[in-house]
Parts: structure tokens; sequence; C-alpha cells
């Protein structure tokens, strides 16, 4: 039975760890999303960035809670050893939950990770 759920150690939280999946990492773009893959890692991890050009700080906090309950219910799906970097491309007042589920799914399909 897969856990659903998304421990503090299971986030990025260093500049340098950003950087790092954005340096080496491979990145996929969506309809909604950006997200960065770096594989061959010893554990598996999610970093979020949303910028002040998704919007006010409401909708950015939206989409941070968005992503990270896409990730929690999807991630026993991934394979272990993967730093995902995700970041908003286009976000809008109306986006729902599962458009943003699904172009997660894409891109990973995309990347391999399915």
């Amino acid at each position: 039975m897969p856990r659903y759920t998304f421990r503090k150690s299971e986030h990025l939280l260093k500049r340098w760890e950003f950087e790092r999946v954005y340096s080496s990492g491979n990145q996929y773009v969506g309809k909604y999303l950006r997200i960065s893959v770096l594989c061959s890692q010893p554990d598996k991890k999610l970093g979020i960035i949303a910028g002040r050009k998704t919007g006010c700080a409401v909708l950015r906090n939206r989409f941070k809670r968005l992503i990270r309950e896409t990730y929690r219910l999807n991630k026993h799906l991934l394979p272990e050893g993967l730093h995902i970097v995700v970041s908003a491309f286009r976000y809008e007042d109306t986006l729902k939950f599962k458009l943003i589920e699904v172009d997660f799914l894409d891109m990973c399909k995309k990347a391999g990770l399915l």
C-alpha cells in the first residue's frame, strides 16, 4: 500500500539543489507546468517554484498547494532516485486540480518516468 505523505525530507530546500537540477537535469514543458528532472539520485525529492510572474501571493500559494497534492497522490507511480523541480509556466485563477494533475502526469510520461 502506498504511503500518501509528503514529508520535509522529501522536499528540495537548498538553492544549490535547485540549481543542480536545473543545470544537469532534463526539462519538459507542458500546458501549465515546466518540470526539470534529475535522475540517479539517492532519494526522491520535489521542489516547487512559483515566481511573481505567476500572480499575486494567493495564486502562487494555490499553485504550490495543487502541485504538492498532485505529487503526494502520485509519487508511488514514480521511480526512486529522482529530483524534480516544478515551476509555473502559466497559471490561471480558474485552474483546477485535475488539469494540473493531468499535465504533471503527461510530462512524467514524456520524461519516461511512468
